[in-house]
């Protein structure tokens, strides 16, 4: 197959009617990435409620989607603990900024050194940052050259972490057609670069959105 998941994004209105959707997701053999747009417009309580039925999903990662590049340190730290309480151990959790306020690449480095050591994560990035309006964390900025902030990267393949997994391509189906590249970097946690011709990406190749 040309991709290996498939982000499902959503509105906080479409949030109980989307686990259906996500169920299929994963029956057809796809890593499930779920992405609730602005994670910021939920409550505490939604967004444990949310977690609550995620978990039943058991997906490969549930994100942190800061849609309007409005967050914080303080509100990541905030979501972060929410989730990282809540969701199953089995399942990462990602990071998917917007730059609005020139915070994404400091956002994303705070995220790493947050679960650094007891949860896999996945930075969400883009070559050179572009995407939608202000557009997303560039990919050099979630890379090696800051292993000072998450520890120092392994100096040999042999000693990548297990957790150290590459996806060769991914679909966002809510926004449109994406295509991942694999990258041969050094370092435990997972990064994307989306490439794709929709509304925050850059034309590269693209797939076919899958009929679901």
């Amino acid at each position: 197959k040309s991709f290996d998941a498939v982000r499902a994004c959503f509105f906080k209105s479409e949030r109980h009617d989307v686990i259906e959707f996500c169920k299929e997701i994963k029956k057809r053999g796809y890593k499930l990435f779920v992405q609730p747009v602005d994670i910021l417009g939920y409550t505490d309580k939604e967004l444990i409620d949310l977690i609550e039925d995620v978990n039943m999903l058991e997906p490969y990662c549930l994100s942190i989607v800061d849609t309007f590049g409005s967050m914080y340190q303080e509100d990541l730290q905030r979501v972060y603990s929410l989730i990282d309480n809540n969701l199953i151990k089995k399942s990462r959790i990602g990071f998917h900024s917007h730059n609005n306020m020139q915070m994404s690449s400091a956002l994303s480095q705070d995220f790493l050194r947050m679960s650094y050591g007891t949860r896999n994560v996945v930075v969400d990035s883009t070559i050179s940052g572009m995407g939608r309006g202000a557009g997303n964390t560039p990919c050099i900025c979630s890379s090696p050259s800051h292993s000072m902030l998450v520890g120092a990267p392994p100096k040999s393949r042999s000693q990548i972490p297990a957790s150290n997994q590459w996806l060769g391509g991914a679909v966002c189906v809510a926004l449109g057609e994406r295509r991942t590249e694999r990258l041969n970097l050094n370092y435990s946690h997972e990064i994307l670069i989306w490439c794709g011709t929709c509304d925050d990406g850059l034309a590269s190749r693209n797939v076919s959105t899958p009929s679901l």
